[in-house]
């Protein structure tokens, strides 16, 4: 962290205080060995597991919430740059992940997402009524929905085709949805440009190459 109050995030005694007040769920325990009063987590290699998407995302959401009880942040826009790694850039859903046809495989509730008109909207992946209630639509259904396409004969392949640039399935990481919900936005270093990730940069400051 690049400011005079780091290297290392870590709120003062009165400034968690503050924070617990208003997410208490910060003291409750975690499987993450935090430092106190910071979103700082370590593993021991060859002993602990490395972090995935979920993990990732409970340390993130820990950070993102005691930020504002920062003194030095206080009415700051904050940025995050994050390491373009398949932990850090997971979404919530693909249009490989779900199955063509009624009752068949399906990832999620629902789908939020941005119209073409710059509207949001709720795609509910569950029927909520009549004869097929509690079921998952499947791809097809979900294609007639949004108004993709009205045959019924196309084959999973197609449907997939179909939708994966649509808004439903062109979908941002969990992570940046995550910084959404706190109005804090996250960007991903390029992939495989590693003279363009300063993170990389850091790494090889720190080891000396």
């Amino acid at each position: 962290m690049q400011h005079p109050a780091g290297p290392f995030f870590q709120l003062d005694e009165n400034e968690y205080k503050r924070a617990i007040d208003k997410y208490p769920e910060l003291e409750a325990p975690s499987d993450i060995d935090y430092i106190q009063r910071t979103a700082t987590a370590s593993i021991l290699v060859g002993r602990d597991a490395y972090f995935d998407n979920s993990t990732i995302l409970e340390q993130f959401e820990r950070i993102f919430k005691m930020l504002k009880y920062k003194r030095e942040f206080k009415d700051h826009a904050i940025e995050f740059t994050v390491d373009n790694a398949r932990t850090h850039t997971a979404k919530s859903h693909s249009v490989n992940d779900f199955g063509k046809s009624i009752a068949t495989r399906c990832p999620v509730e629902t789908i939020n997402y941005v119209d073409s008109q710059g509207a949001k909207q709720t795609l509910d992946c569950y029927f909520r009524s009549g004869p097929n209630q509690g079921l998952s639509k499947g791809l097809l259904e979900i294609a007639k929905e949004l108004k993709m396409t009205t045959t019924s004969n196309l084959k999973l392949n197609e449907l997939q085709k179909l939708l994966v640039d649509h808004p439903t399935f062109s979908t941002t990481s969990r992570l940046e949805q995550l910084g959404d919900r706190y109005n804090i936005k996250v960007m991903f270093c390029p992939k495989f440009h590693s003279e363009l990730n300063a993170i990389e940069g850091l790494w090889c400051s720190q080891k000396q190459f």
